[in-house]
């Protein structure tokens, strides 16, 4: 496997912040900007890293203008991003992460100790994140750091599609806040968007008609479920990365699986992204082998049959089993990660 080089990772840098700068200006309106983070930062220095020994990344400067350097090093990726002196390197971490897909982290301090290891991770994002030992201090407002240093993953193709793929969540965000008629963008974020489910299934007139009624079960639990052609198609994404951004940042995904449809499609992806899906069956009904017993294997999925009359408990049933599984890992993932505190979180519903 050919290993990105200081060359690559610029142009990745550089095609990836042109792609999201044009893209934002294209889609989101100035008043929704400040809301996302980027636009909080930019324009500033960006500053890549490749380390010879382990891993990649890069982080923002000071506010100012534009620029993109790397820089190449012998050192871990971790001692290059958070630029800690030789005389602490050898101090206990603060944190430690192997194994993890996506972690994000915000607003950790880290005192008296190296800032943090990380081993087989996918990405880590810091976001202000300090870093105190003894009359050294050094703040990382936000960065990025992975494992993974080939050329395949910085390609400039991957550039373009994860700066679109951001923007493509806001889109998301932006139309849902506009068809709840939500005046005040921070309702949304911290009410509506936390409650939202994705419904999946088959959009013929039989199907559609499940739907409505897992819609209308949904919204009586206290959700605000949405269906995938009910948001607006964004020209230049596909169904599938429309798919991602409205999964990826929903609470769970509900799919009808009572006749074939597109939704087959989607499901190895649904797996794929390891979201929390509860899958439902009306009694008697067959779509594919394909979707039947995977559950057995998920801990982030579970399966329902169901019939028209008694859809609603069975609804009930379903998101109060998917809600403790989430709760469980929410507490398993605050006693790995003290940054992971949740001041709330949705409750799972009574059933009827």
């Amino acid at each position: 496997m050919t290993n990105i080089t200081t060359d690559g990772l610029q142009r990745y840098l550089q095609v990836f912040h042109e792609t999201y700068g044009e893209t934002l200006d294209e889609f989101i309106p100035a008043p929704f900007r400040p809301k996302l983070f980027r636009p909080n930062i930019l324009p500033a220095e960006v500053i890549g890293y490749i380390s010879t020994q382990f891993g990649t990344g890069y982080k923002y400067g000071e506010r100012g203008t534009f620029t993109v350097r790397v820089e190449k090093s012998s050192r871990r990726i971790e001692d290059a991003l958070f630029e800690v002196p030789t005389r602490f390197r050898h101090l206990e971490e603060c944190l430690s992460l192997n194994g993890q897909g996506e972690v994000d982290i915000y607003g950790f301090k880290c005192r008296g100790g190296f800032p943090l290891r990380i081993q087989d991770v996918g990405v880590l994002r810091v976001t202000n994140f300090l870093t105190q030992i003894r009359d050294w201090r050094k703040v990382v407002h936000y960065g990025e750091l992975y494992s993974d240093r080939s050329a395949e993953r910085w390609s400039e193709a991957k550039a373009v599609a994860r700066a679109k793929d951001e923007i493509l969540r806001a889109v998301v965000d932006l139309q849902q806040l506009t068809s709840l008629k939500v005046t005040r963008l921070s309702d949304y974020l911290s009410v509506y968007k936390p409650r939202r489910v994705v419904v999946l299934g088959d959009f013929q007139s039989e199907g559609r008609r499940r739907l409505d009624q897992i819609k209308d079960g949904l919204t009586q639990l206290r959700y605000y479920p949405v269906l995938v052609d009910e948001v607006e198609d964004i020209p230049h994404f596909d169904l599938g990365q429309k798919l991602v951004a409205l999964g990826s940042s929903s609470r769970f995904v509900v799919m009808d699986d009572s006749s074939r449809s597109g939704h087959l499609a989607e499901f190895s992806q649904i797996v794929h992204e390891g979201w929390y899906v509860i899958v439902l069956r009306l009694k008697g009904s067959h779509s594919s082998y394909m979707t039947r017993g995977v559950a057995g294997r998920l801990q982030t999925m579970l399966e329902f049959e169901y019939e028209p009359d008694d859809l609603p408990w069975i609804l009930a049933k379903a998101v109060g089993e998917i809600e403790s599984r989430i709760g469980t890992r929410s507490t398993e993932l605050s006693n790995i990660f003290p940054w992971n505190l949740k001041e709330s979180e949705p409750q799972a519903p009574d059933v009827p």
